[in-house]
């Protein structure tokens, strides 16, 4: 064979084999770009999936120790943003709330979600038109809502009846809180103990101030750390005081059925002076009354507390090392009366959805995922929960750990001691639906609804002053003025309607069962 024949056979193997080696290369390379774009494109979905849409949530509830959003692996917040695609920002002011809100609410500014107490502020949203109908608004974007499903038939009817349709979630309460009050009265066993005083020592108001002397006369002797009474914090007018007032008798409704303010009663009044002579004698530190949640919490957690009267649900302590006295009679041998909630008192947080909320599925999403109860199937421990019993509901009871919730030796015990109260011999109770106020009620009649709302902010201005006078004369002072000032307020007018409405509250929960059928359409 020629040389050249003998070359060319190689060199032609040479350029296939390197021919092959280039195409080879490109699909290689061709099919990695692919996989880097293909990886890229997920990333990014994975990028855009992990930025949720921020929402703000505006709340009047001062003492609500609202959670830090986070959306680390593991955290609540990231689980309910994993089911949303949305995350919340809160804005809670310490005060004023809901005068602020008033103000976005006339600048048509208004948060996405607002949960809020203050019957003002709810009747003013929804005669707004600025929030959704909920039914609407879960029709058209969530539709197979468990809200929709599960919401109690009464919890709805009662709420159509106070706002002409359903525009609120109420939340924070369960079903035993129809028949107790979160708010009661417990004391520390070890310190009764050591101090010498019996449970039976604290069952009168005589008694409970006797009690309180001596502990007061321990501490300064041999307990300098100790607290002998404490009340809950900036909730004290709400919690703490009222409690007293109702366990000396007082009620929003008189003998004969009319509407009376509870601080112009006899019961309210004990309460007022019981409390100022706490803090003239020193045996209730002022200082305490301007503590929030979290400081009023680690108090009980940490410190040697005597006395404890407020809102124990959301107390970190061991139920075990307390006990409560129940109602603290009065010495005019008055009742005691036990202040029911319903479904639509005005006391429970109402949660809205505004209209120019900025994502009205994921907001959908997240209120059924949370008030709905399918949270709780991704709660890993129980304090997780705690910044969320805000949405507490009868809902949640559905659901394996809300029932778990129910039947755990922590709640038995927390319903063991709220219970006390309740079962008092002789206790008043009425059905708290009487006191509802419709939203209509004031419309064309801005006056009244002023004088209204006019008499509880002075009220709690009147209780301020009259707490901290320095003397029993300057107690009944403040006290009278406080009583002229309702008087001039609260004209026949407004009584009149006020007793008016609650004429037609009682025929209409006389005949609630027929009213639920249609009413329930709406």
């Amino acid at each position: 064979m020629d040389w050249k024949k003998k070359l060319k056979i190689p060199v032609l193997t040479f350029i296939i084999l390197c021919a092959m080696l280039l195409i080879g290369y490109a699909v290689w390379y061709h099919d990695s770009n692919s996989a880097g774009s293909s990886g890229d494109a997920e990333k990014s979905t994975k990028s855009a999936k992990s930025k949720p849409v921020n929402l703000t949530l505006f709340s009047d509830i001062s003492d609500w120790n609202a959670p830090e959003w986070s959306l680390r692996d593991g955290t609540l917040t990231k689980a309910i943003s994993d089911h949303s695609d949305v995350s919340l920002t809160f804005n809670i002011p310490a005060q004023d709330a809901d005068k602020e809100l008033s103000l976005l609410l006339v600048e048509n500014k208004l948060p996405d979600i607002i949960t809020v107490r203050d019957s003002n502020i709810i009747r003013q949203l929804i005669s707004s038109g600025k929030v959704w109908n909920l039914r609407e608004f879960f029709l058209e974007y969530k539709s197979d809502s468990d809200i929709l499903k599960n919401i109690p038939e009464g919890t709805l009817s009662d709420l159509m009846y106070r706002d002409d349709g359903w525009y609120a979630l109420p939340t924070g309460y369960r079903d035993d809180d129809f028949k107790e009050n979160n708010n009661t009265i417990i004391w520390n066993k070890a310190l009764l103990e050591k101090i010498g005083i019996n449970i039976s020592d604290v069952k009168t108001e005589s008694g409970m101030l006797s009690a309180l002397k001596k502990a007061e006369d321990y501490r300064t002797l041999h307990h300098p750390q100790m607290i002998p009474i404490l009340f809950d914090g900036t909730h004290y007018k709400d919690g703490s005081l009222t409690f007293m007032a109702y366990s000396f008798g007082a009620s929003e409704l008189d003998s004969k059925g009319r509407y009376q303010n509870i601080w112009t009663t006899q019961g309210g009044k004990e309460a007022l002076d019981f409390t100022n002579t706490l803090l003239e004698t020193g045996i209730l530190n002022p200082s305490y009354l301007a503590y929030d949640l979290p400081q009023i919490q680690k108090m009980m957690a940490e410190s040697s507390v005597l006395c404890y009267i407020g809102n124990i649900n959301e107390l970190d302590i061991d139920f075990d090392n307390w006990v409560s006295s129940g109602a603290v009679r009065s010495d005019t041998g008055a009742a005691p009366v036990l202040q029911n909630l319903s479904s639509s008192s005005y006391t429970l947080p109402n949660t809205f959805v505004s209209k120019s909320c900025n994502d009205l599925p994921g907001t959908a999403k997240l209120l059924d995922y949370v008030i709905g109860g399918k949270m709780l199937d991704d709660v890993t421990n129980d304090s997780q929960v705690i910044p969320f019993a805000v949405f507490s509901n009868p809902m949640w009871d559905r659901t394996l750990i809300g029932q778990s919730y129910i039947n755990s030796n922590h709640y038995k015990k927390l319903h063991k001691l709220r219970g006390v109260y309740s079962k008092e011999p002789g206790l008043k109770t009425y059905d708290p639906r009487l006191l509802t106020l419709p939203v209509g009620m004031f419309k064309n009649h801005q006056k009244l609804e002023d004088n209204y709302n006019s008499i509880f902010e002075d009220t709690t201005d009147f209780i301020s002053d009259i707490l901290s006078a320095q003397s029993k004369g300057e107690f009944k002072k403040l006290y009278s003025e406080m009583l002229e000032n309702y008087s001039s307020l609260r004209n026949n007018d407004l009584g009149n309607a006020l007793n008016s409405q609650i004429e037609k509250n009682r025929k209409e929960f006389n005949t609630s069962a027929n009213r639920k059928k249609s009413s329930a359409k709406k």
